[in-house]
């Protein structure tokens, strides 16, 4: 169960779901959902942790390519500042 402590609301809730648990309230706080999974009939640790992989995966990708898109951005905004500078010379 500790592994399902370091997560956040809405990816509870996605495991919540896959385990065809029926997360109607979005007031659900975070111990109750934790409670939802691990009385489930469809708990299985196993998988449960293979969604937590997943979930950690899809995290670290995500932060991947956010980083990737603020260099990007860094790189065109200063070819734009390069390109000014040129115009007014």
């Amino acid at each position: 169960m500790s592994f399902l402590t370091r997560f956040c609301k809405e990816q509870l809730r996605f495991i919540a779901e896959e385990l065809s648990e029926d997360v109607i309230s979005s007031h659900l706080k975070i111990p109750d959902l934790r409670k939802l999974i691990l009385n489930s009939k469809n708990y299985d640790e196993e998988m449960v942790r293979g969604m937590v992989d997943i979930l950690i995966e899809e995290a670290e990708h995500d932060r991947q390519a956010k980083r990737e898109e603020v260099k990007r951005q860094a790189k065109r905004e200063e070819a734009e500042r390069q390109a000014k500078r040129e115009e007014a010379e």
